[in-house]
C-alpha cells in the first residue's frame, strides 16, 4: 500500500513550497506578493509533505500557493497570522480595492479538499471587480451576477437551461459579496454550489427601485412574491415559454429541487450494479445494450453513448443521475444515448474505456477501412455488427470533468470521428478522402516579442501546436531547400477540425537549434544537433500548462496519427510546472557562434585527448619500472636466502668435524 501511495504521489505535480523557518516564510510571502498571487499558509507538524497536502496544492493551482510552514520552528508567524494550533490553514491575500493585506483562518476540515479550494475561490478576489473587464460576467462562487434587463433577457431567457435566480434590491453603498448573499438569503452557497455551468444555473438579479416598473422580471419577481427578495425558478424548456412559466418559492433547497425536477432525466438511463457479481452485470449490460443502443442501427452512424461510472450516493434514490450527467444529456439530445451506471466493477468501467469510477467514457463504433473488405460485403454490413470502440475521459490532458471541459472533449471526439467518417465512405467509393482538415495552413514564428503578445496566450482555449524546425543555412537559395517549406507541406490537409468546420489550433514554429533553452523547457530534450532530430512537433495547451510531444519521424502519417490522439484525449502529456520563454537574439549570429564553439571545444577535446593518452602512457610506464623493481628484489631476496641456508649448513658441518676431532 505504501508504494501505490507513493507512486500515485509522483503523478502529481508537487506545487506544495515546505518552509521551515519564520524568515524563509516572510521570504515566500513577500515574493507572492510581488507576483500579485494570494497565499495559503498550511502550519502542520508533520516531518514531511503529505500526499493530502501535495493534492491540495495541486487543486489550489489556478487560485492561491500552498505553502506548507514547520509548525514546530515558525510559532512566530502562526501567532501573527491568528492559526493557534496545529494543523492550521490561513488565507493571505491582498484586498484589490483597499489595497491592505488581508488575514482569514480556514475554520472546515483540513481533509476536505473541496472544502478548501471553495474556500480560496470565494475570499482569494474580494475586491477584484472592480479590476475586472467590465464586459466579462461577475461570478459570486457559482452564483452568475446578473445586471439589467439585457444582461436577464440574453442570459435565463435566451436559453432552455433551468435557473434558480435571487432577486434582489441593489445596494448603492456596498457591492454585493457571498457573505452578504448568504445573510439575505440563508443557504444560498450550499445548496447551489453544485449549479455551474450546465443546464441547471444559478443566478442573482439586482434591481433598481425604479425597476421595479420598468424592468419585466424585477416587476414580475415583485408580483409574484409581493416583496425583495424574492427566488424565482425558471424551468428547463423551449425559449418560447420561458417568460411565461417563472414561480416563486420561499426556500433555496426546494428551489433547487424544483429547478432540478424539470431537466430531461428520461435522456438518462441508470443502472444499479453495486454488488453485483462480474458475470451477471456483462449479461445485463449485454441485455441493455442489444436492446436499447443496437436496436436501431442507424443510431450509431452518426452517434454515441455516453457512460458515466459513479459512486453510489446516500439518499432517497440511489440511481439518481448528478446534475452534470443530465446537463449532458439536455446538450446533446440526439448526438448522446446517457448511460448511468452505478458502482460498476472495474472491469465493467474499463469495457467502456473508463480507467476508474467515478469516470467518464465514450462508446461508438469505428467507421472500418474500405480497403480491407469487398465492397458488397461493407455496404451490406450494419454498424451493430461492427465493433464497438471505448474511450474514457482524460483529466490531466483536458483538465478538471466541468461540464464546459466534458462538452470540449464530446465535440473532439466527434469531429474526430466524422473525419474517419468521410475518410472512409470516400475511399470506398473510390474517391479522394473528404477529411475535415486545415488546407490552408499559416505557420506564426514563436519569438520572444510573439510568445508574449500572440501566440500560445495562457488563457486561450485553442491547441497549440509547435513545429520545431532546424534554422535554415545562410546559403539556402531555393526555397525547396528551406525547412520551413517542408514543415509546411507535411501539415498542409493533416490538421483535424471540428465538426463545424471550426478550427481549435494555433499553429506555430520555432527555430530549435536557435532557442534550445526554450525548446528544453518545453520538454524536448533530444540533441538538437545531431541528425535526424529536427523538425519535429509537440503540441501545448496553455490553458492546462501540460504539453505532448510527437513520438517517431515527422512524417505526414505520423503527425496526422499523433494529432489525432491529442484530439481525442488519447496522446499522453506532462506538466510544465514553469512556462519558459524565448531569447531575444539574432540567429544568424547565434547558429555561427555555435558553430565555432562547437570547432574550438572539438580541438580542445582533441588536445585533452592526446594529453589523457601521454598521461596514461606515462603511468603504465612508471608501473612497469615499479613491477620490475619488485621483482628484482624479490629474487635478490631469494638468492640471499639460500646463501644464509648454505652458510648455515657448511658451518655445521664444520662444528661436527671438530667434535670428532676432539674426541680422537
Amino acid at each position: 500500500a505504501k508504494s501505490i501511495k507513493h507512486e500515485a504521489t509522483l503523478v502529481i505535480p508537487a506545487l506544495t513550497k515546505r518552509v521551515a523557518t519564520d524568515s524563509e516564510l516572510e521570504a515566500a510571502l513577500a515574493a507572492a506578493d510581488d507576483e500579485d498571487t494570494a497565499i495559503l499558509v498550511l502550519f502542520t507538524e508533520a516531518s514531511s509533505t503529505r500526499p493530502l497536502v501535495t493534492a491540495m496544492g495541486y487543486a489550489l493551482r489556478d487560485t492561491a500557493q500552498l505553502i506548507e510552514a514547520v509548525a514546530a520552528t515558525t510559532k512566530d508567524s502562526a501567532a501573527k497570522f491568528g492559526v493557534e494550533a496545529a494543523p492550521g490553514l490561513v488565507l493571505i491575500a491582498r484586498d484589490k480595492t483597499s489595497g491592505n493585506l488581508r488575514r482569514l483562518v480556514f475554520e472546515g476540515n483540513l481533509k476536505d479538499i473541496d472544502s478548501v479550494v471553495a474556500f480560496a475561490k470565494e475570499h482569494v478576489h474580494v475586491g477584484a471587480h472592480e479590476e475586472a473587464d467590465q464586459d466579462a460576467p461577475t461570478m459570486l462562487g457559482s452564483t452568475l451576477v446578473l445586471e439589467g434587463t439585457d444582461a436577464f433577457r440574453d442570459t435565463v431567457l435566451g436559453g432552455n437551461a433551468a435557473w434558480v435566480i435571487a432577486v434582489l434590491e441593489k445596494a448603492a453603498e456596498s457591492p454585493l459579496t457571498v457573505d452578504a448573499l448568504d445573510e439575505t438569503l440563508t443557504g444560498w452557497s450550499g445548496a447551489t454550489k453544485s449549479l455551474g455551468a450546465g443546464h441547471l444555473r444559478a443566478g442573482v438579479l439586482l434591481c433598481d427601485k425604479g425597476d421595479m416598473t420598468s424592468s419585466p422580471p424585477c416587476k414580475q419577481a415583485k408580483a409574484l412574491d409581493g416583496t425583495l427578495p424574492a427566488i424565482l425558478v425558471y424551468p428547463h424548456q423551449s425559449v418560447e415559454e420561458r417568460e411565461l412559466s417563472a414561480h416563486t418559492c420561499e426556500d433555496v433547497r426546494d428551489a433547487v429541487d424544483a429547478a432540478e425536477g424539470t431537466l430531461p432525466r428520461h435522456l438518462v438511463t441508470s443502472l444499479y450494479l453495486k454488488g453485483v457479481p462480474l458475470q451477471q452485470a456483462n449479461q445485463l449490460l449485454s441485455k441493455f445494450m442489444t436492446e436499447t443502443v443496437l436496436a436501431d442501427p442507424g443510431f450509431l452512424e452518426t452517434s454515441m453513448v455516453l457512460i458515466a461510472a459513479t459512486k453510489e450516493k446516500q439518499g432517497n434514490d440511489p440511481t439518481k443521475p448528478s446534475i452534470l450527467v443530465q446537463s449532458l444529456a439536455a446538450e446533446f439530445p440526439n448526438m448522446l444515448k446517457v448511460v448511468h451506471i452505478v458502482e460498476p466493477a472495474v472491469e465493467v468501467a474499463q469495457m467502456f474505456g473508463v480507467e476508474r469510477v467515478p469516470g467518464v467514457g465514450l462508446l461508438f463504433t469505428a467507421p472500418e477501412d474500405p480497403a480491407s473488405v469487398d465492397s458488397e460485403a461493407h455496404q451490406g454490413r450494419q454498424s451493430s455488427e461492427r465493433s464497438l470502440t471505448g474511450t474514457g475521459y482524460d483529466s490531466r490532458m483536458m483538465g478538471p470533468p466541468t461540464f464546459s471541459n466534458l462538452v470540449n472533449w464530446i465535440n473532439m471526439i466527434a469531429s474526430r470521428r466524422e473525419a474517419l467518417k468521410a475518410h472512409a465512405d470516400a475511399g470506398a467509393g473510390g474517391q479522394q478522402p473528404v477529411a475535415a482538415t486545415l488546407s490552408n495552413v499559416d505557420l506564426v514564428e514563436i519569438t520572444a516579442d510573439s510568445w508574449e503578445k500572440d501566440v500560445c496566450l495562457p488563457n486561450q482555449t485553442s491547441l497549440c501546436i509547435i513545429a520545431l524546425v532546424p534554422t535554415a543555412s545562410a546559403d539556402t537559395q531555393a526555397k525547396a531547400a528551406d525547412p520551413l517549406m517542408a514543415v509546411t507541406e507535411v501539415l498542409q490537409n493533416t490538421i483535424p477540425l471540428r465538426p463545424d468546420g471550426s478550427n481549435p489550433w494555433q499553429v506555430a514554429f520555432v527555430r530549435a537549434d536557435c532557442q534550445p533553452e526554450f525548446v528544453a523547457g518545453l520538454g524536448f530534450q533530444a540533441d538538437l544537433f545531431s541528425s535526424g532530430t529536427l523538425p519535429s512537433m509537440l503540441v501545448y495547451i496553455p490553458k492546462r500548462s501540460r504539453v505532448s510531444h510527437l513520438v517517431g519521424h515527422f512524417e505526414k502519417e505520423a503527425v496526422r496519427s499523433f494529432l489525432s490522439d491529442v484530439f481525442s484525449s488519447k496522446a499522453s502529456s506532462s506538466v510544465l510546472h514553469q512556462i519558459p520563454a524565448p531569447v531575444k537574439r539574432n540567429c544568424t549570429d547565434f547558429m555561427l557562434e555555435m558553430r565555432i564553439t562547437a570547432g574550438e571545444e572539438d580541438e580542445g577535446d582533441m588536445a585533452d585527448m592526446m594529453a589523457e593518452i601521454l598521461k596514461e602512457e606515462e603511468a603504465r610506464r612508471k608501473q612497469l619500472e615499479e613491477d620490475l623493481e619488485r621483482e628484482r628484489q624479490a629474487a635478490a631476496a631469494v638468492l640471499n636466502q639460500d646463501s644464509k641456508k648454505k652458510l648455515k649448513k657448511k658451518n655445521k658441518k664444520k662444528k661436527k668435524a671438530s667434535a670428532a676431532n676432539a674426541e680422537l
